[in-house]
């Protein structure tokens, strides 16, 4: 059925049930019911059939959430270019383009932004892994380390989530809402490693090889970061001997 040009102005920002994703379009107009409508999904392509009246209530409840994610992303993507020191509610509410009172109205003072900044963060990569991993078998370590470096390590925001953890540790208020949210992420990504594997979260060996891993995979990041030696090509060099190592070095039941 063609959908008319009026549908097109229906919401984007309809949450998916599937992926969460704000991402939705209208693809499909009933002429025989001028209330219904059916939305796919951007980002895993989900459809829903649903009242568009239903969906214009829903849209503009959710406006002051669109709000809070756009804030969330400027502060992230502030973080990384300026770092905390330099951070500013200003520039942040600049590159969202939300106003100053649209800003303050959401987050009431910077650490509030800062805290839900990183929670944000740490949500998006629990539904990426989620996403990536849902059909994906066990894995090899080297396969994994991949999986982390690319996931994590190598973001853009990686850097962000560094600037927030360092100063929440002189922070106590910053700190105390930085750690809730670190020990939630913490407890998901160790299980899901684990798993991946195709080993138990309690088993030690796993235990050591994660925690020994993202240290590493952490100083391959901070390095390429803050350090004009080398470039990509060491950055590179680094993740390809680590992995040579954990090769000769690491066997689980999905190695084997």
């Amino acid at each position: 059925m063609l959908v008319p040009a009026a549908c097109a102005t229906y919401p984007r920002d309809a949450r998916c049930r599937h992926c969460g994703s704000a991402g939705q379009r209208c693809i499909e107009s009933d002429a025989s019911d001028s209330a219904a409508a059916v939305f796919t999904c951007e980002r895993c392509s989900t459809t829903r059939r649903m009242d568009r009246r239903k969906a214009i209530r829903r849209t503009q409840a959710e406006r002051s959430e669109e709000t809070r994610e756009k804030l969330c992303r400027a502060a992230l993507d502030a973080m990384t270019d300026v770092g905390y020191g330099r951070f500013a509610t200003d520039d942040v509410a600049r590159r969202a383009n939300v106003s100053r009172g649209a800003l303050t109205h959401q987050f009431p003072s910077r650490n509030h932004l800062i805290i839900a900044a990183y929670d944000y963060l740490l949500t998006s990569w629990e539904r990426d892994w989620a996403n990536d991993t849902i059909h994906a078998g066990h894995m090899t370590p080297v396969e994994l380390t991949d999986l982390l470096w690319t996931k994590l390590f190598h973001s853009t925001q990686y850097v962000a989530s560094l600037e927030i953890m360092l100063a929440a540790r002189k922070d106590d208020e910053l700190g105390n809402g930085i750690r809730a949210i670190m020990v939630r992420w913490t407890e998901h990504r160790d299980k899901l490693t684990a798993h991946l594997l195709g080993a138990s979260p309690s088993d030690e060996k796993v235990k050591h090889f994660v925690q020994l891993t993202l240290c590493v995979l952490r100083g391959i990041a901070l390095h390429h970061n803050f350090s004009t030696d080398g470039g990509a090509g060491l950055q590179d060099k680094l993740l390809a001997d680590w992995k040579a190592l954990v090769a000769g070095q690491f066997k689980f039941p999905a190695g084997r």
